[in-house]
């Protein structure tokens, strides 16, 4: 209602007619019949630029977010286009309407440089953020496993599962805690009998160069304590390592930050 509202008191004031030079907005009345007479005395092309002044004048007034918010009322604002236009020539309509669309166009470089250079910023911070990702997946892959087997170790009273693994520290740095994703699979067959995680916290680290064998026993309660059949396989993948003042990590450069800069190399090319 608002909108239509204010759509249809603009409307009229575009109405043709005749009379004075000027303007007059002592009310709608004057104003309608004043922008007539004014259009009588133009030329078509003239009055249909002066028409279109008129409506950008009057919307330039209109604050639709204080409307919506109920902060000011359409009655207002028409009243403020109205006074406004009141005394002004159809020059004076015209060269304020071509200020306001100069203002705009200004307006809207400016908003777009900005987002062209915020999103230049966010390129060179995810291209950071890649470039990290590849270093990090070079120094995962530098913590060999040579090792992996799942079995189930019978203490007499019940079955214990038991992760062991030989791994190899290539990574140049020492390690205090490493992260591993294990996959239990048999040959043939396409679904895994387990997926899981877990991490180790090893006693006095793992200096670089040093090779160690790890017999790890995980929650009884966990993934890692289902049967499988003896042919499965564990496979070992180190998903993140973490050492003396440092942390580094597989998923550091996620899917949505590749397609968000596969996005923005889009939008703003080099």
């Amino acid at each position: 209602m608002v909108y239509r509202f204010i759509a249809i008191t603009l409307a009229s004031v575009i109405l043709v007619g005749c009379g004075e030079q000027k303007i007059d907005g002592s009310s709608d009345a004057a104003l309608k019949a004043s922008i007539e007479a004014i259009n009588q005395e133009l030329t078509p092309e003239k009055a249909e630029e002066f028409n279109s002044s008129v409506r950008i004048i009057a919307l330039d007034k209109v604050d639709f977010e204080s409307i919506m918010k109920g902060e000011a009322s359409p009655d207002q604002m028409v009243m403020d286009a109205r006074a406004y236009l009141d005394g002004k020539t159809p020059d004076q309509v015209i060269a304020e309407a071509q200020r306001l669309r100069k203002r705009a166009e200004e307006l809207q470089a400016e908003r777009e440089a900005k987002q062209r250079e915020q999103a230049l910023e966010k390129i060179a911070e995810l291209e950071q953020k890649k470039s990290e990702a590849e270093a990090n997946a070079l120094k995962l892959q530098n913590f060999k496993i040579s090792k992996s087997r799942l079995y189930q170790r019978d203490d007499g009273y019940i079955k214990k599962p038991i992760i062991e693994l030989t791994v190899t520290n290539n990574t140049g740095a020492p390690v205090a805690r490493a992260f591993f994703e294990g996959v239990v699979a048999s040959p043939g067959r396409s679904i895994p009998w387990i997926e899981e995680t877990f991490n180790y916290q090893i006693p006095g680290g793992l200096e670089p160069g040093e090779t160690a064998n790890w017999s790890l026993a995980p929650n009884m309660f966990s993934e890692w304590a289902r049967e499988v059949p003896g042919d499965a396989i564990l496979t070992l993948k180190t998903y993140k390592l973490e050492g003396p003042g440092y942390e580094i990590s597989s998923d550091s450069f996620s899917e949505h930050d590749a397609k968000r800069l596969e996005d923005l190399r889009e939008q703003y090319p080099n």
